[in-house]
């Protein structure tokens, strides 16, 4: 599905995303992923694999998606809600995401069906 990642990058940043803060364990152990996650941005920023909102998206390590949704679940949720209210309404959705890095948005708004887009 997707041919370059490192797996490693993939590891350490779904256990940083997962990591329970409530403990003093748990926030040792993020305190650790988030400085390994640093040193392997600064020296690579290797691309992982990422479940955002259920869907797996390919991005740089350096990318903040993945924390922000942990932090913040319905963070980029009113994308997905206001898309699917357009299509029922009048039946498709046309649009131009300006700006568009890792395709979130693309993905987002319609998640079910596969959409032609210009890279």
């Amino acid at each position: 599905m997707y041919k370059s990642y490192s797996k490693l990058a993939t590891m350490i940043y779904g256990l940083l995303v997962n990591c329970n803060k409530q403990t003093i364990f748990g926030r040792i152990i993020r305190n650790l992923l988030q400085r390994l996650r640093m040193i392997m941005i600064t020296y690579n920023d290797p691309k992982c694999i990422m479940d955002v909102h259920g869907k797996l998206l390919a991005m740089p390590l350096s990318h903040s998606l993945p924390l922000f949704v942990a932090e913040n679940p319905y963070y980029d949720s009113i994308i997905e809600r206001i898309s699917s209210y357009i299509r029922a309404t009048y039946g498709t959705l046309n649009y131009i995401d300006i700006g568009a890095n890792i395709g979130d948005t693309i993905l987002f708004t319609n998640p079910k069906v596969m959409i032609d887009f210009l890279p």
